[in-house]
């Protein structure tokens, strides 16, 4: 059990299971691997991306939706980059779980209630969605 970014990686892993299966059957060993790394992508990818907008990693650490993004945005990755879209693609039930757009204007409302505003001028250059869509051939 590790901490990755801000989320426990064996809570991810049960999560994942659930949300993609009935079976009782544990991850393998390669799909625990790809959690941990779409984890850790997720996390630096919204770090990059907040930190471009002016947050610090103190607000990050105290941000109230840390841990929904970064759980939304890994499962998507991890979807994507094992296939397991395509079980059921008619239904794009793995799309709710893209939120990385939403990082280019979501405010940072921290645990005290405190809201952070970040200027939103330099944003439009922080991400290529598009260039990572076609990395991941969506």
């Amino acid at each position: 059990m590790a901490t990755i970014g801000w989320i426990v990686d064996t809570a991810f892993h049960a999560q994942l299971q659930q949300l993609l299966s009935d079976s009782s059957e544990d991850l393998s060993t390669g799909e625990i691997v790809i959690a941990n790394a779409k984890l850790l992508e997720s996390y630096n990818l919204i770090r990059s991306v907040l930190f471009s907008r002016g947050a610090t990693q103190a607000s990050l650490d105290l941000w109230l939706r840390r841990v929904e993004f970064q759980h939304d945005i890994a499962t998507f990755l991890y979807v994507i980059v094992t296939g397991k879209h395509r079980a059921n693609e008619e239904t794009s039930w793995w799309k709710p779980f893209d939120r990385r757009k939403e990082l280019l204007t979501t405010e940072i409302t921290l645990e005290d209630g405190t809201t952070i505003t970040l200027p939103d001028d330099i944003v439009a250059d922080v991400i290529d969605l598009e260039a990572i869509n076609d990395n991941l051939g969506i």
